[in-house]
């Protein structure tokens, strides 16, 4: 490691975990998961495969890293948390996070949907760390919403939040993933509103 001052020490290691984490998505998304190796992501990192170890001890922990750190949970878990905010605000807020967010992400989803049949596992951790996760967290929000009285009572709250986050999710893989931004363009402002609106629609007493 380079010398740097006792002040500077955590967040140079703090930035060198970031190079590694940044390194390790493009290299996953273009190789697969089976086709990369430690010494591929330091090499794209910039830095020597030995010090990939001083960070990480596997390849498996830098994925567990990735979406523990770099998915929209973190973030997602904050602010859902919240329950006093208004539905309409925490939708919005969800909304353009998760859009402005999701194209940094998509190596990884192209990963997950490209390996998954050779990689069931990383999938699989995909969907419960990540995405069950973050379905759970909208799911008690808006059980607090329908209990509060602010929407109607809810059949199954779990559902009705995949169903949100589904709709963020169709935007990401018609616009991003399969070039529909290049054949009909939509901007993510009008996605946003246009899926809050209709959910409103749907849980307003």
């Amino acid at each position: 490691m380079p010398r740097v001052s006792a002040e500077r020490r955590e967040e140079y290691l703090q930035e060198r975990r970031g190079q590694i984490l940044d390194a390790a998505i493009k290299v996953l998304g273009k190789k697969g998961f089976e086709g990369t190796n430690v010494a591929d992501i330091a090499k794209v990192a910039g830095i020597a495969k030995g010090t990939v170890y001083l960070y990480f001890e596997s390849k498996e922990e830098i994925f567990s890293a990735i979406l523990s750190e770099r998915s929209l949970l973190p973030w997602f878990t904050d602010r859902v948390m919240t329950e006093d905010v208004p539905l309409e605000t925490m939708l919005t807020d969800i909304a353009r996070h998760f859009l402005k967010v999701m194209p940094d992400y998509l190596p990884i989803i192209h990963l997950v949907l490209s390996d998954g049949h050779r990689s069931p596992a990383h999938a699989e951790q995909l969907y419960q760390d990540v995405i069950l996760k973050g379905n759970k967290l909208l799911a008690a929000y808006l059980a607090a919403q329908a209990k509060a009285g602010r929407i109607r009572k809810l059949d199954n709250p779990f559902l009705t939040a995949r169903a949100f986050l589904g709709m963020l999710m169709i935007y990401v893989m018609t616009q991003e993933m399969l070039g529909g931004k290049h054949f009909t363009s939509i901007k993510p402002e009008a996605w946003v509103r246009e899926v809050v609106r209709l959910f409103l629609d749907g849980v307003r007493p």
